[in-house]
């Protein structure tokens, strides 16, 4: 099986020389977005990492969020 785990993508925002905010970046942030396996339904990852259980889970959710940076 596969995931793609975290996707950044950032920004930086050109600030004029002397202004208020010395640095503004701006991420857009992605978790869990691409999960690659035979069986679609079961997260292998959490199985293989438990000794002596039995039991499946279904794979984590796609999360998706921004991150706002601001430096004075």
């Amino acid at each position: 099986f596969a995931k793609l785990r975290e996707v950044v993508i950032t920004y930086q925002v050109p600030m004029k020389p002397g202004s208020f905010f010395q640095e503004v970046t701006l991420s857009f942030v992605g978790r869990n977005l691409l999960y690659f396996a035979e069986i679609k339904d079961v997260d292998l990852d959490q199985y293989t990492g438990r000794q002596g259980s039995s039991s499946f889970e279904t794979p984590t959710t796609k999360r998706f969020g921004f991150n706002l940076n601001i430096k004075f």
